[in-house]
């Protein structure tokens, strides 16, 4: 399966990468600081909007099994003091 997940490095996503990966799934990581091509990441930039395009090489909508599933799996951490 071809997987893209947000939140990778995360307490749930930094768990999830190697449990898909230990099943031979393929697991490319969105990440919000330079993106490490080795380690099959896609650097983005969610508060802008930003996604390069180029990055998303070999994830082609148009061909059938480009990818399986997409997990944004993010945490908010909230200060109970301020609400």
């Amino acid at each position: 399966m071809k997987i893209l997940l947000t939140g990778s490095s995360g307490l749930v996503g930094s768990h999830l990468v190697p449990f898909f990966r230990a099943d031979e799934h393929s697991v490319t990581r969105l990440v919000r600081r330079p993106a490490l091509v080795e380690r099959k990441e896609i650097a983005w930039d969610p508060a802008e909007g930003k996604l390069e395009p180029v990055a998303l090489e070999g994830h082609d909508h148009h061909r059938p099994g480009y990818l399986d599933d997409f997990a944004h799996v993010r945490f908010c951490h909230v200060d109970p003091s301020s609400q």
